[in-house]
């Protein structure tokens, strides 16, 4: 079945079809509303379809019905409330829950957390999330992937080293025991959750006194809206 966002190329149709007018008033202030949320739609549909693959791909893990869907409104919610890239939380989610991480959702989030507590973006997180992903894989996480992390928050990864070593993850030389892969991936888990969970982080994540962090904030959430209209008329859109 086609995708939504091939079919909504169209800004005057599909306005027509889903009522977007409504949304922006009447008259001249329509002409600029509309023109203001074409600019919105390929994203918002694209984050529409995301959803339905990442509903397919935990559906084929074997996953219920009501596991996805509350597994889909956290990501929403997290990237409603932060600058973080719905698509990247979700296929982030999918990944971790695949290979078996039991509390993959919070594990989403305290990535988030980790990743903006150290000063990254939602560019840096897409590295941060990698790192995960290949660590839940692998069962451990190796010297590579500690060097992306590094690359991507290096003022998090300090911080992230000091609590494996408290937590017992490793003893004497951390070089050493990731290049033997003495660190698991629960492990580094634990870790991540322990610092990105906090409510300093989770602030972090969320916060708008930023002008990046206050735009990104806002483009999430009509972003979002546009969105669940989208898959609200999904089968009038592409029928």
């Amino acid at each position: 079945k086609a995708k939504i966002h091939s079919a909504v190329s169209a800004i005057g149709g599909l306005a027509k079809k889903v009522g977007v007018g409504v949304l922006v008033g009447a008259g001249g202030a329509l002409a600029a509303g509309v023109a203001g949320i074409k600019s919105f739609i390929p994203a918002a549909s694209e984050a529409a379809d995301a959803i339905d693959d990442f509903k397919a791909s935990m559906e084929f893990s074997g996953f219920s019905t009501d596991e996805i869907d509350k597994a889909a409104e956290s990501a929403k919610n997290f990237a409603n409330a932060t600058e973080y890239d719905l698509n990247d939380l979700l296929s982030t989610q999918s990944i971790l829950a695949s290979n078996g991480v039991k509390d993959y959702r919070d594990l989403a989030m305290a990535l988030g957390g980790l990743n903006s507590a150290a000063g990254g973006t939602s560019e840096t997180f897409k590295s941060v999330a990698l790192v995960a992903s290949q660590a839940a894989a692998q069962g451990k996480i190796n010297k590579g992937d500690w060097l992306q992390l590094v690359n991507a928050i290096p003022g998090g990864t300090a911080v992230l080293r000091d609590a494996l070593q408290e937590m017992g993850a490793f003893s004497g030389s951390f070089d050493e025991a990731l290049s033997k892969g003495q660190i698991s991936a629960d492990e580094l888990f634990a870790a991540v959750k322990k610092l990105g969970m906090t409510d300093v982080a989770q602030e972090a994540a969320k916060s708008t006194t930023t002008i990046r962090g206050a735009i990104a904030n806002t483009q999430a959430e009509i972003q979002q809206g546009i969105s669940d209209v989208l898959t609200q008329n999904k089968d009038q859109i592409t029928g």
